[in-house]
C-alpha cells in the first residue's frame, strides 16, 4: 500500500492522535478493508513527516480499540471484524453540557482513579520519567515570568493536559482501558476547554498534576488515586459553579461537603491495588 494515500496530518492535536484518527477515518470509510496491511513504521514516519515514537504510539491505540492486529515480524493489519462498527461505536457524539458533561467527568472519576492507582504500581521507570517530563513543561508554562495577567498559554496547556493523562493511562498496560479513555477522546477534551478557560483554574490544574506524579513517582496507588480523583472532582466543582446555574443542572455537592464515614473520594477507593490495606492505606 502507497503510504501517500493517508495525506498529511495538522496540529494542533497531538500527531499520534491525529495519526490514529486519520487511519480509523480511512477504515470507517473502507478505504482500508479488513486483513490489509498498514505501511511500515518507517514508511508511514517518513511520508507522513512525523517521529517513529508518533506512529508507534497511534498503533498502540488503534490496537487498543480493536481496528488493528500488530504480527510482530510481519506488519500490522486492519482486523478482520467490523472495524467500521467499532470505529462508529468508539465514536462520541458531541456532549451537550451541562448534563452531558457532569457525566463524563463522572465516569472520569472512576475510570482514571483507577488508572493512577495501576500506573503507581505497573509504570516502568521510563513511563514515570516521561510523566515528570510533561508536568516539568506544564510548571514551566504557568511560572514563566513572562507570563502576562493573560495567563499561560491555553492551547500548549491544554495539549501537555492530554499528554499527561494519555501516558499515565498507556502505563498501565491495559488495552481496554486504553480504548474506552481513547473513545472519550473527544468529550473529554471537550471538558478540558471548559475547566482551562476560567481564570486561575489552568494554574491549579497543573499543581494537581504534580501531586498525582509524585503519587505515582512514589509507588502509592492510593494516593494516586486521592490525588487523581481531587482532581477531577475540582475541575468538575470549578466548572459547575463558573458555567451551570439554576436548579436541575445536575452541579455536585457544594465544596466541603461530607458524607457519613468519610469524603466523596473514599467511596470510589475499592480499588483494584495489589497488597493494598484498602482505602485508608497504601500498598
Amino acid at each position: 500500500m502507497d503510504a501517500a494515500r493517508f495525506g498529511l496530518l495538522r496540529q494542533p492535536r497531538p500527531l499520534y492522535e491525529q495519526l490514529a484518527e486519520l487511519i480509523r477515518q480511512k477504515v470507517a470509510a473502507g478505504e482500508l478493508g479488513p486483513g490489509e496491511r498498514l505501511p511500515g513504521e518507517l514508511e508511514l514516519s517518513s511520508s507522513l513527516g512525523v517521529s517513529r515514537p508518533s506512529v508507534r504510539e497511534a498503533l498502540k491505540i488503534l490496537r487498543a480499540l480493536g481496528v488493528v492486529s500488530i504480527r510482530h515480524g510481519d506488519g500490522v493489519y486492519v482486523t478482520c471484524a467490523d472495524a467500521a462498527e467499532i470505529v462508529r461505536r468508539l465514536t462520541p457524539a458531541p456532549v451537550l453540557p451541562p448534563e452531558g458533561l457532569y457525566h463524563v467527568y463522572e465516569v472520569r472519576k472512576v475510570l482514571e482513579c483507577q488508572a493512577a492507582a495501576w500506573a503507581a504500581q505497573l509504570a516502568s521507570a521510563a513511563e514515570i520519567a516521561g510523566l515528570g517530563e510533561v508536568v516539568g513543561q506544564m510548571k514551566g508554562l504557568v511560572e514563566d515570568p513572562a507570563v502576562g495577567a493573560s495567563g499561560p498559554p491555553l492551547d500548549r496547556l491544554e495539549e501537555l493536559d492530554t499528554a499527561f493523562h494519555h501516558r499515565l493511562t498507556m502505563s498501565t498496560g491495559n488495552g481496554v482501558l486504553m480504548g474506552i479513555m481513547d473513545g472519550m477522546m473527544e468529550m473529554i477534551r471537550e471538558s478540558r476547554r471548559y475547566s482551562l478557560s476560567i481564570p486561575g483554574r489552568a494554574i491549579q490544574s497543573v499543581y494537581d498534576h504534580e501531586r498525582i506524579f509524585e503519587a505515582v513517582a512514589a509507588r502509592k496507588p492510593v494516593a494516586a488515586a486521592r490525588a487523581m480523583f481531587a482532581h477531577i472532582d475540582g475541575v468538575q466543582r470549578c466548572v459547575f459553579r463558573v458555567h451551570v446555574r439554576g436548579p436541575g443542572a445536575g452541579v455536585p455537592p457544594d465544596e466541603g461537603a461530607e458524607r457519613q464515614g468519610g469524603t466523596v473520594g473514599d467511596a470510589l477507593l475499592v480499588l483494584s491495588v495489589r497488597g493494598a490495606g484498602g482505602p485508608g492505606g497504601d500498598a
